[in-house]
């Protein structure tokens, strides 16, 4: 789950070890399906992006703040799915 993955990386960005998450990369892998689902998070040594990845990413609009919200992070105008 989202909450998952962020308690993941607030841990390991309080390590000594890794520190800063724009100091190295994340890889996340997803086993299982529907409820069976679980995601995996590990911290990876920084390498530089291809330039394929690079130009992708230039074109993409990411609201990070949703995710601590539990909202879509690619939407602005999702609507909170708990408010009334």
């Amino acid at each position: 789950t989202q909450k998952g993955i962020m308690n993941s990386l607030i841990a390991v960005a309080k390590d000594p070890d890794w520190g800063s998450p724009f100091d190295f990369d994340i890889k996340i892998n997803k086993k299982g399906e529907g409820k069976n689902t679980e995601y995996e998070f590990f911290p990876c040594p920084k390498k530089p992006l291809a330039p394929e990845i690079k130009t992708f990413v230039d074109g993409v609009v990411c609201y990070l703040e949703n995710i601590f919200q539990g909202l879509d992070p690619f939407s602005l105008t999702e609507k909170d799915p708990f408010d009334a």
